[in-house]
């Protein structure tokens, strides 16, 4: 009879209502735990998110800063390469005059050397001609060989200024 009276207390124990009970209560701590793992989740994305825009924007500034810093050594490197040009610039005007200073000295110098020459030829003409008139008056003398001399003081006069012109040059 015991066995008779166990089996029935365990059949009697588990009726639809003890069951629904059983079962919700099961159900019922599933869904906490499901709802305490989704709000776990919640929180770590949540804050995986937050120390990704916190990255994401250290990144930036970091990226500012080495944009404004090239920037800066950019505007630097400009500013160096044109001062230098504008010193390469003042340093080739500067020499540019010196040339031409002194193509002018150069210039005034020959100017010289041609005035002199020319007043030189003008004596050499004129005492060619005054030669040219002695040698026309001159009498009882022998023509060939007075000829002769005037030729040679001539020549002799005409070498010695075309060599103080060749003397000067090289001065």
């Amino acid at each position: 009879m015991n066995n008779n009276n166990n089996d029935n207390n365990t059949q009697t124990l588990w009726t639809t209502d003890t069951l629904n009970i059983y079962l919700s209560k099961i159900m019922d701590e599933r869904d906490r735990a499901y709802q305490q793992r989704w709000e776990a989740q919640e929180k770590a994305v949540a804050a995986a998110l937050s120390a990704e825009q916190k990255a994401v924007a250290a990144a930036l500034i970091a990226q500012e800063k080495s944009v404004a810093t090239a920037f800066n050594a950019q505007e630097k490197a400009v500013a160096s390469a044109l001062s230098a040009a504008e010193r390469a610039v003042s340093k080739a005007e500067t020499a540019s005059e010196k040339r031409f200073d002194t193509i002018n000295e150069k210039i005034e110098s020959n100017n010289t050397i041609l005035d002199k020459f020319e007043s030189n030829t003008k004596s050499l003409v004129g005492r060619i001609d005054d030669l040219r008139e002695y040698k026309d008056t001159a009498s009882g003398k022998a023509t060939g060989l007075h000829s002769g001399w005037v030729y040679l003081l001539g020549s002799i006069s005409a070498l010695s200024v075309i060599l103080n012109i060749i003397m000067t040059f090289k001065h």
